[in-house]
């Protein structure tokens, strides 16, 4: 059972690297939104990752149930190596919502800041791209 937990928190531990690798060269290659391609740039990077998520939470489900099973079955043990695992990746991901931030966040020219700020609100609060 150690051994699936350890594997599954491998799994979102990567989905979460591959979103960040996405998110850090996005930020790298546009310091604003100033044209179409930008947008659909952005379009691009929202929608993979919104797709990343969904997959994140069907894994995540199971990780949780485990981390609990693990509590109960091996006590004190179980629970430090729940924490070990998920520390990290908590602090990871809370970084990684901050570069999400950071994107969502880039100046964007009047006449593509209406879209731009539509997707992104879509990215925060919806679970499905509707763009």
């Amino acid at each position: 059972m150690i051994y699936t937990y350890l594997l599954l928190q491998i799994a979102l531990f990567l989905l979460s690297l591959g979103g960040y690798f996405q998110v850090k060269k996005f930020l790298s290659q546009h310091n604003t939104i100033s044209n179409h391609r930008h947008l659909d740039n952005f379009k691009s990077l929202v929608r993979v990752n919104m797709y990343i998520a969904l997959v994140y939470i069907a894994l995540g489900i199971p990780g949780i149930l485990m981390s609990i099973y693990l509590g109960f079955a091996y006590g004190l043990l179980g629970i430090v190596c729940v924490l070990a695992l998920n520390v990290p990746h908590f602090l990871f991901g809370k970084y990684l919502k901050s570069l999400e931030e950071k994107a969502r966040q880039l100046q964007c020219s009047s006449e593509y800041s209406q879209e731009f700020r539509m997707i992104g609100e879509t990215w925060f609060k919806k679970a499905l791209p509707n763009f």
